[in-house]
């Protein structure tokens, strides 16, 4: 679907006046890239910032697949996404709950905004490498404290999922 709609772009008349740099020069890079497709909220497409048609339809696709509430696109990687989140939801209560292998984004916004934080227990195996959550310490420590997050990385650094749908039933 966007591929299709990014082609029907090419084919176009639009010499793109909409941001510096973005003028389908293919001769910047190489031929592996093609800068033909290098939009950004431009007219008759979509913008990520407020999806409408195309990027709202694969953000409602992704959330029927991931069985989520709500899915965003985001920019910039997990990173940015991480970091936008914790902002968001921990304006009026700054205690969270996360793993200790959490992504590393996670203690970069601990640190920058200034977060209180505790953690969740995890399991290891003999080699000392966190494979799970400790879902007991988990349930106990949501049931006893007021948090305005709890933070899950799944999959972690390691590969390893969590289930959750044991998190979820908590």
């Amino acid at each position: 679907m966007l591929n299709e709609k990014l082609d029907i772009y090419i084919k176009d008349d639009y010499y793109p006046f909409h941001m510096p740099g973005h003028k389908r020069n293919k001769k910047i890079l190489n031929k592996k890239i093609s800068y033909q497709r290098d939009i950004t909220e431009i007219r008759n497409f979509d913008n990520l910032n407020d999806p409408k048609t195309i990027f709202k339809d694969m953000e409602d696709k992704l959330k029927e697949i991931y069985k989520a509430n709500d899915f965003i696109i985001s920019t910039n990687g997990s990173t940015c996404g991480i970091l936008s989140s914790l902002r968001t939801l921990t304006k009026d209560n700054k205690k969270i709950l996360v793993q200790r292998n959490s992504h590393k984004a996670v203690f970069n916004a601990i640190e920058v905004f200034d977060l209180n934080f505790d953690f969740i227990g995890v399991k290891t195996d003999e080699n000392d490498m966190a494979y799970d959550i400790d879902y007991k310490d988990l349930a106990e420590k949501i049931n006893k404290n007021s948090y305005s997050l709890v933070f899950i990385t799944s999959p972690s650094y390691e590969g390893y999922m969590v289930d959750l749908k044991k998190i979820k039933n908590l």
